[in-house]
């Protein structure tokens, strides 16, 4: 479930060409080439945080295939349902505390 030879090629170079600094680029790489590793080694844990993240900020289709990963925990769902309902309801407070005013 890793990228292809000409996925990471094309990745390197969009990460050669950005702003990014070298320590950032270096840990890109990284994970381009041991990504499935990296998950696998990886606690329930530290794979509920990470795939909640990574959900949160995933554009709705990317998010529906994300969740597909066979390294998914299950509570993620819930996790990620409850982040967004926390957002929402922060934002909601906000938006009224500045109509109060």
């Amino acid at each position: 479930m890793g990228f292809t030879k000409n996925e990471k090629k094309v990745i390197l170079t969009i990460l050669e060409k950005s702003d990014r600094d070298d320590a950032e680029n270096a840990i890109i790489r990284v994970l381009l080439d041991k990504f499935t590793k990296f998950l696998a080694d990886a606690d329930e844990a530290f794979l509920t945080e990470f795939f909640t993240r990574v959900e949160m900020i995933a554009p709705a289709t990317s998010a529906q295939k994300i969740a597909l990963h066979d390294l998914r925990p299950e509570g993620v769902t819930k996790q990620v349902e409850a982040r967004r309902a926390e957002s929402t309801g922060s934002r909601k407070g906000r938006a009224h505390a500045e109509q109060q005013q």
